[in-house]
């Protein structure tokens, strides 16, 4: 929750955080996966009722790119350099992930990136679906980071299903 804090705070400062998040001790309280994701999904309904839809991708995506930190860059950044294509790298991407992603280039050369549940703990255990996709900006944010690290370049990334809003998987396009 602090990377979201953290981005509100980027994005218009302490007042509007204020207006959105908890106070810490709240969502460090919250010890079942259950009870995080319903904080978490009150915060999205708070962060939605003060800013706008443009502000809201903004903040998600800062967030998404803030998850994706050295470590996560590090590994993949490796891979893609001992790979002697895109296929290759996103092969080797699927092993280290075993399961939880799957990426496929498709016949126009976007990627598909596609899990079978969510994969946030934040999130991942809510027993109510969320109203919206705000929360899942997160994961453009942090798809667009890892692409944009690996290739050098800037990527645009589409939210197509959320397992958290719309049930069954999360599924997004990388357009190189």
């Amino acid at each position: 929750m602090g990377r979201i804090t953290k981005s509100i705070v980027r994005q218009s400062g302490v007042d509007d955080a204020q207006r959105v998040m908890l106070p810490a001790y709240a969502y460090e309280g919250a010890k079942k996966g259950e009870e995080k994701a319903e904080l978490t999904r009150q915060t999205m309904e708070r962060l939605e009722a003060v800013f706008d839809e443009e502000s809201r991708v903004k903040i998600m995506e800062r967030c998404g790119r803030l998850c994706c930190g050295p470590t996560h860059q590090k590994v993949r950044k490796a891979l893609f350099q001992e790979s002697n294509s895109l296929e290759e790298f996103l092969e080797k991407l699927n092993e280290l992930e075993a399961g939880k992603a799957h990426y496929r280039i498709t016949e126009q050369g976007a990627v598909i990136v596609e899990h079978p549940s969510c994969l946030c703990g934040q999130v991942k255990d809510t027993p109510r679906r969320f109203s919206s996709h705000s929360y899942c900006m997160c994961s453009v944010g942090f798809n667009k980071e890892l692409f944009e690290t690996v290739l050098g370049r800037k990527v645009d990334v589409i939210l197509v299903t959320s397992a958290i809003c719309d049930g069954g998987p999360c599924r997004l396009v990388v357009r190189l």
